[in-house]
């Protein structure tokens, strides 16, 4: 019985370190393609057209908030979501019909960073 439960504990151990790494690399990966986009990304400004705030707020102060973007990229309208965390603030900086300042990519112009007051 003793050998089971030692087993139970090894593998739940091994669970917890994988899902450990797994958040950690996540979390390391989508940092460098965010900087990545910050230096190479092409900038211009969008137009917020609609803002949600997310019902899961779990930081006191900051708002989680859902953006809808539409910017012109290679003479087209682009329309994109992205989330932000936006200190309460610089809240009216991110309301609809204001203009934000952007880097995106030029060969995917989806994959974009929001610059200013707010955490990507």
């Amino acid at each position: 019985m003793a050998t089971i439960a030692m087993w139970i504990l090894i593998c739940l151990l091994i669970f917890s370190i994988v899902i450990i790494f797994i958040g950690v690399r996540n979390s390391v990966v989508s940092g460098r393609e965010e900087e990545m986009i910050k230096n190479r990304g092409k900038e211009t400004t969008a137009l917020i057209t609609h803002t949600e705030q997310n019902k899961n707020q779990s930081i006191e102060g900051v708002l989680h908030l859902n953006l809808t973007l539409e910017f012109s990229a290679d003479n087209q309208v682009r329309v994109t979501q992205r989330e932000v965390f936006v200190r309460m603030l610089h809240l009216d900086e991110f309301r609809a019909g204001k203009s934000v300042t952007i880097r995106y990519l030029a060969e995917e112009p989806t994959k974009l960073v929001v610059l200013g007051n707010c955490i990507n």
